[in-house]
């Protein structure tokens, strides 16, 4: 279930700068050079309620493929956080 939309975001601020951490960045993440580095300026911000985890999750998709961006939580850390979840369970 889509919550929001926000239209005319500037997708700089969500990708990630290697000069910025020191380092290279997240290692899953494909570095570019910072000459192409995409520009979509009309990037729709979403907030869905994911019905398997039962969170908010914020994406960032690109308007006309549809295309989902950036997500966080990411997927590897909703399977974590239900693995840990799982692990927790059955200590308690």
């Amino acid at each position: 279930m889509q919550l929001e939309a926000v239209q005319n975001v500037n997708i700089q601020a969500f990708l990630p700068n290697p000069a910025s951490s020191g380092g290279e960045g997240p290692p899953n993440v494909p570095q570019v050079p910072q000459s192409s580095q995409p520009t979509l300026t009309d990037a729709i911000i979403q907030f869905v309620n994911d019905q398997k985890s039962g969170r908010v999750l914020i994406q960032v998709v690109a308007p006309k493929s549809g295309e989902i961006i950036r997500q966080i939580p990411s997927e590897e850390d909703l399977v974590i956080s239900k693995r840990l979840g799982l692990v927790l369970d059955k200590i308690a």
